[in-house]
């Protein structure tokens, strides 16, 4: 090309010199013999020169997409520059994962907060550092950001570092897509919650105690309402009594015969000691709200206590009958000699007039089960646990049996006092069976054996097949 225009310019100058001279012939010579030329280059020099500025425009083109390339080249690494700025700045842990759920980077943040190094933490699963209780749940959600379902979520979970302490972290996660939708990668970012959750917990418990501490006062509420009402009417009855035979003896005790004078005495120690068991019921029930009984246990032959416990109350005209083997436990013996009075004394105000009342006692597991069998009218299902609570009585009780509703609520909470329990079962031919398992426990190393003594052989007898029954 270069050749041609050199060539064009000669011919243009030898042209333009023949015209100057006016010399014709040469001029005309000249054109003859160039034209060919002069037509060659003219078309060559237009082709070159038409190809020449195609040339220069794709050249021009591809300078312009080579800017345009540069300038985005510049943007994309600024954009990256800014994204590992903040990645690496973050407050918060943030996590960029594969569809798998493994590590692919992590930020110093999330690295600091579950004590790994970047390079210990890459390559790494969830279950890696989660809570396995927290596990399933996250993993289900992770399946459902992946698949499409859901294109975020949050979940409080517990997580676990490299030392194996636990803290509470609020996950966020999200998924980055490519144009057609295919997930490309997964990231999570972990805020550390574990000072809020004890600020939750701390408040929880405020509010529980706030509500138990209600509780309680609403129980101490009730235990004085129903005090009050023992005081007005089941006290009152029995110091009439006692007021009455002492007015009679103090009065009229030198003229009355012998014999009439003792049965006031006696039943003026009747009535007196009806009183102190309702007043000790009472005392040992506000106790009991009150949290302010432990069990002093020792070494106790619970056999022995039941005999003596039922000779020395007053059932009226029922009879005892005491079934015994010989089971010698760790428990306190006072509150056992209450639960077995409350349960002696609730049967004989049930049952029939002049009816047997079988008290038993054996080993059972590491503890011993008492029980108090009657042929009363007997517990209908729907009662079996609220006659357990204070001041609850049966629907069904008898008019002629007044009673506050305190015995077997404390039977209930001494046996809870020891680590055992009482229940009621119907009893075969009618009646309730009240049952008492008192499991033995460490006796204090300063509390001596019971000095109650060990059965008689003639006392002692085998318990019968339903006492014999295991304890729910």
């Amino acid at each position: 090309m270069v050749q041609l225009d050199q060539d064009y310019a000669r011919t243009e100058a030898a042209i333009a010199s023949a015209l100057r001279t006016e010399d014709t012939v040469l001029f005309t010579g000249l054109l003859l013999l160039w034209l060919p030329l002069l037509l060659m280059v003219y078309g060559t020099g237009r082709t070159m020169r038409a190809q020449g500025s195609n040339l220069r425009e794709r050249e021009s083109t591809l300078r312009a997409v080579s800017a345009k390339r540069d300038l985005a080249e510049v943007a994309l690494k600024e954009s990256e520059e800014r994204f590992r700025v903040m990645f690496e700045g973050a407050a918060v842990g943030v996590a960029l994962v594969d569809t798998e759920g493994r590590i692919t980077d992590s930020n110093p943040a999330l690295q600091e907060m579950l004590g790994y190094e970047a390079d210990e933490l890459r390559g790494r699963t969830i279950p890696d550092f989660t809570h396995e209780d927290d596990v399933p749940t996250n993993l289900a959600l992770f399946g459902e950001l992946i698949t499409g379902a859901r294109d975020h979520y949050q979940l409080e979970k517990r997580y676990r570092r490299k030392d194996g302490r636990l803290f509470w972290g609020q996950l966020t996660a999200s998924v980055v897509r490519d144009g057609s939708g295919v997930p490309r990668l997964g990231i999570g970012m972990v805020e550390n919650i574990e000072t809020r959750k004890r600020a939750e917990e701390a408040l929880r418990q405020a509010y529980a105690q706030e509500r138990e501490a209600a509780d309680r006062l609403r129980a101490l509420d009730e235990v004085k309402s129903g005090i009050l009402t023992a005081v007005s009417h089941e006290l009152r009855t029995p110091l009439a009594a006692v007021l009455g035979y002492a007015l009679t003896l103090h009065e009229r005790g030198t003229s009355l015969p012998e014999e009439v004078a003792e049965e006031f005495a006696e039943r003026l120690v009747v009535k007196a000691k009806k009183l102190d068991r309702l007043l000790s019921d009472l005392l040992d029930l506000d106790r009991l709200v009150r949290g302010v009984i432990e069990p002093r246990r020792r070494r106790t032959n619970l056999a022995a206590l039941v005999r003596r416990v039922a000779d020395e109350l007053d059932v009226g005209e029922h009879a005892v009958r005491i079934e015994a083997e010989e089971a010698t436990v760790a428990v306190d013996p006072a509150k056992v000699e209450r639960i077995v009075e409350n349960l002696i004394a609730n049967a004989a105000k049930y049952a029939p007039f002049g009816s047997l009342i079988l008290v038993r006692v054996r080993p059972h597991r590491d503890g011993a089960l008492i029980s108090v069998d009657d042929a009363g009218p007997g517990i209908p299902p729907e009662e079996k646990d609220l006659i357990f609570e204070p001041f609850q009585r049966g629907r069904s009780s008898p008019d002629h049996a007044p009673g506050t509703g305190v015995g077997l609520s404390l039977v209930a909470q001494f046996a809870d006092l020891h680590g055992g329990r009482v229940w009621v079962e119907d009893r075969e031919g009618g009646g309730s069976s009240f049952r008492v398992y008192l499991p033995s426990g460490p006796s204090g190393p300063d509390e001596p054996e019971h000095e109650d003594a060990p059965p008689s052989d003639e006392a002692s007898g085998e318990a019968s097949d339903d006492a014999r029954q295991s304890v729910p």
